[in-house]
């Protein structure tokens, strides 16, 4: 059994190339919660980037190292983390603006509705 089979039932899609898979689970799991061998292997693994972003956006609490980070890297990482407005909302839709995408559907559709309620607004 691998760190990658706690997770779920059905592995995702990005589990099935980790490094994680072929190394003996008793790694990623240290009683003390740090592991400097297991950061080394993670920086070897082909989906890092993956498996970091699953941890960091988890709504479950992860033990043990995911994508080269321990569990107070992890904490302190989404401590640190901008906040930002998921799609679907005006900062949203600005924030893609700003960057020079072409903003999303959910986003076009909340900017317009913020517009329509501003225009009534005015108004009256």
């Amino acid at each position: 059994m691998s760190a990658c089979d706690l997770i779920d039932v059905q592995p995702l899609a990005w589990q099935r190339h980790a490094v994680c898979a072929s190394v003996d689970p008793e790694l990623w799991f240290p009683e003390n919660g740090v592991s400097p061998r297991a950061v080394r292997v993670c920086q070897t693994c082909p989906v890092i980037a993956e498996c970091r972003a699953y941890a960091l956006n988890s709504k479950e609490y992860l033990f043990g190292v995911w994508g080269g980070m321990t569990e107070a890297d992890r904490r302190r990482a989404r401590r640190d983390r901008p906040r930002l407005k998921p799609c679907g909302t005006r900062a949203a839709h600005q924030r893609h603006v700003a960057a020079g995408e072409t903003p999303c559907a959910p986003c076009v559709e909340a900017a317009r509705e913020y517009h329509a309620r501003r225009t009534l607004r005015v108004a009256s």
